[in-house]
């Protein structure tokens, strides 16, 4: 079970370089060899994605459409798409686009839960990068699908991610645990 928080990205943007942006500075770690580059491959929606197994703190991809409008919703069934998804994503401009971080809830890095890690991750990244560069964006609590504008709304993130950290380590760890595998 991971959490995985996307972040909205209302206006184009140079999706390579912010996503390059990210390797950089949020999910390399501390003891990330100088001369290392992170690996990257398409994925195959159009955007990219870090190559998995590479001891990075998480696992980024990002999906863009250059010159066209961001089409979120022909990744989700339509029976799943109700009016406030279908209204939220018609507003996107052609360039702009999404960054997904993904984590396993039983991970810590730099002592963080991963509720914690991404709200850490956020607000570098609006600090740093977006704000910069005049950008706006929006993030969705994965555990309630609530969107939220800018730098709000953490205080939901923790609760429903100590709910779901909580259910997996009194729930699904003592089974997996049970059965003789391990994390």
């Amino acid at each position: 079970m991971t959490l995985s928080t996307e972040v909205v990205i209302h206006e184009e943007t140079d999706w390579p370089a912010l996503h390059a942006w990210v390797n950089e500075n949020l999910i390399r770690p501390s003891d990330w060899p100088a001369d290392r580059k992170v690996e990257v491959y398409p994925d195959h929606e159009g955007g990219m994605m870090n190559v998995i197994g590479q001891g990075l703190n998480s696992l980024v991809w990002s999906h863009f459409t250059p010159g066209k409008p961001l089409d979120r919703l022909a990744s989700y069934d339509e029976k799943d798409i109700d009016e406030d998804m279908r209204a939220f994503y018609a507003e996107f401009p052609a360039g702009s686009g999404y960054i997904i971080f993904d984590n396993p809830y039983s991970s810590v890095v730099d002592g963080m839960s991963p509720p914690t890690l991404h709200a850490y991750y956020i607000q570098r990244l609006a600090k740093e990068y977006l704000e910069p560069r005049g950008l706006t964006f929006a993030w969705q609590d994965e555990s309630t699908g609530k969107w939220y504008e800018g730098l709000t709304g953490f205080e939901e993130l923790f609760k429903s991610g100590d709910a779901a950290s909580s259910w997996f380590e009194g729930v699904v760890k003592p089974i997996i645990t049970h059965e003789g595998l391990t994390l």
